[in-house]
């Protein structure tokens, strides 16, 4: 049911607060993204903190994953490149294709995409007409940021998933904010599956380098068998490729 009813709607936003000032974000950078993704599909918490599934419970199913690594987010041409744990994954929104890549620019395989590519991944797209919460100043990771919150829908009604966001502010608000960290509650139709820290580090804004684009044996590269798993997914709520990650839930 989640699957198929991203699949045929726009997601929207919605919210209780005001809407506030837009912060300016560069459409193209780089940046060290350290995340950490918990999907629970069934699974039981424990009194340690961890997560197991019960053998009597076949559906069950439970997805971490810890990442580390570079992110090129080139805004201009539809594309992003992440790098991290001994894999590259590169993403053409042009052609739909998400894609394992060897480290000589192959692709090894590739699962589609879903939904276009998102122009704005630090805050929520203008289009929607969502309400985001300015909660003021808060410490994190180290950093003076400001906070804040929106709640994403879909038909403006149902609860997807909420989002907390750190970032500073310039004093002049036509230069560019940055980001600092985000915490996403993920709750499709009101079902709490998982949560997603990322951090981000060294950001610098400006176009990546074209070549970090360049896959060779697209035409030839075979759809993956395992397009559920927990890099690919990450990698999909980072893009705002919510279609493809409610898909291979």
């Amino acid at each position: 049911m989640i699957m198929q009813a991203l699949m045929m709607v726009a997601l929207f936003v919605g919210g209780a607060a005001v809407r506030v000032g837009v912060p300016n974000f560069p459409v193209s950078w780089t940046a060290t993204e350290a995340s950490d993704i918990v999907i629970n599909q069934g699974g039981t918490v424990g009194p340690n903190g961890a997560i197991c599934c019960d053998p009597k419970s076949p559906k069950c199913e439970v997805q971490t994953q810890s990442s580390d690594g570079t992110t090129y987010y080139d805004g201009i041409n539809n594309r992003t490149r992440s790098e991290g744990g001994g894999q590259i994954i590169i993403t053409l929104f042009a052609i739909e294709k998400q894609m394992s890549v060897a480290p000589n620019g192959t692709c090894m395989e590739y699962c589609p995409t879903e939904f276009p590519f998102d122009p704005s991944p630090f805050w929520p797209d203008a289009d929607s007409k969502e309400k985001v919460k300015d909660l003021g100043k808060t410490p994190i990771n180290g950093v003076d940021a400001n906070h804040f919150q929106w709640v994403e829908h879909i038909l403006g009604v149902i609860k997807m998933q909420t989002t907390d966001f750190y970032a500073t502010l310039p004093a002049d608000p036509t230069a560019m904010a940055t980001p600092v960290y985000e915490h996403d509650t993920l709750e499709p139709f009101g079902q709490h599956i998982g949560d997603e820290e990322t951090s981000w580090t060294d950001f610098k804004a400006g176009q990546p380098d074209p070549s970090l684009f360049a896959v060779s044996g697209v035409a030839d590269c075979p759809e993956s068998p395992n397009c559920g798993n927990s890099v690919r997914q990450h990698r999909r709520l980072r893009d705002g490729d919510y279609g493809a990650f409610a898909k291979y839930l």
